[in-house]
């Protein structure tokens, strides 16, 4: 669930359809930029380096850690 959270909360590329059938970015410049696939490959990373490292369960807290700190 808070994948599918995170790809919808993706506005990196954000493009909106116009009635004449072409798109132009959306500029959210009141928004902070929230990158899917940048969150989704750090998030990767960290997991492979740590879990060669840790035990099972600091790796399950960490994963945890790193969705808690996306939403805020």
């Amino acid at each position: 669930m808070q994948i599918l959270q995170l790809q919808c909360a993706d506005n990196a590329l954000s493009h909106e359809l116009q009635s004449d059938g072409s798109y132009i970015k959306v500029k959210g410049e009141d928004q902070k930029e929230i990158n899917n696939h940048k969150h989704l490959e750090e998030y990767v990373n960290s997991i492979v380096k740590t879990s060669k490292k840790e035990s099972t369960s600091f790796t399950a807290n960490l994963a945890t850690q790193i969705f808690t700190d996306l939403k805020e």
